[in-house]
């Protein structure tokens, strides 16, 4: 959740019945709207323990930023007039991600995110990992 300039809430979330990343929001007469930001293709609906594929924030000219993971990578979209400018920021070599991710932009704009690489399932193991954008 998080909230514009203007006070409007904003949630991302996974669809898994359609695997679309969305983004939904109240509009002035008080209606969600929703839209499709993205489909993931590479995801574990079942699998147990807390998760968090999105994530998402403002920056300091309104624009909304969301971070979005699957079981091999971490994509960066960004909300603009034409659309939404999709990227991949991580991309596993050999583990799965947790498919959790947590991201904040800093003051100066930089995308922190922090998220999860399983090395083993049993016993439960693997990385924390913190990056800075540009």
């Amino acid at each position: 959740l998080a909230f514009d300039s203007s006070g409007t809430p904003h949630i991302t979330y996974y669809a898994a019945d359609t695997g679309a990343v969305r983004h939904a929001w109240r509009d002035a007469d008080g209606v969600w709207q929703i839209e499709d930001i993205d489909i993931l293709e590479n995801v574990v609906p079942g699998q147990l323990g807390a998760r968090k594929i999105t994530s998402l924030d403002f920056d300091s000219n309104d624009v909304l930023h969301v971070m979005y993971s699957d079981t091999h990578q971490i994509r960066y979209a960004i909300q603009s007039d034409a659309g939404w400018s999709i990227q991949v920021v991580y991309e596993s070599e050999g583990f799965d991600l947790g498919q959790l991710v947590e991201f904040a932009l800093d003051s100066a704009g930089k995308p922190h995110l922090v998220f999860f690489e399983i090395f083993s399932t049993a016993p439960f193991d693997g990385n924390i990992i913190y990056a800075i954008g540009e």
